[in-house]
């Protein structure tokens, strides 16, 4: 359930189903891609070639498993279920 302009629409079953296989894939095939790159980049290469660039890459990929995992979620269990609880949101507001 989400609220707009004053009024609470329902999403319906068809929107929830295609909201849904999103999720899904985006958590596994992205979160998939991130870790390969993340190991690619740490595993690679001589670790002492390693150039600043490269050590940014698996940070940011580590950052971006990490804000899929806990923003993702807690998006689509407001879309599933309706509004979340405060601290919930708050923590999911924190990893973006």
């Amino acid at each position: 359930m989400f609220w707009f302009e004053g009024q609470a629409y329902e999403p319906s079953i068809p929107m929830s189903v295609v909201g849904t296989v999103t999720y899904l894939l985006c958590m596994t095939l992205g979160n998939g891609l991130h870790v390969s790159i993340m190991l690619f980049e740490k595993n690679g290469s001589d670790p002492q070639k390693r150039s600043v660039g490269n050590q940014m890459v698996s940070f940011i990929c580590i950052l971006a498993l990490a804000h899929t995992c806990v923003s993702g979620t807690v998006v689509e269990f407001h879309f599933l279920f309706g509004p979340v609880g405060f601290y919930l949101a708050a923590i999911a507001h924190m990893t973006r």
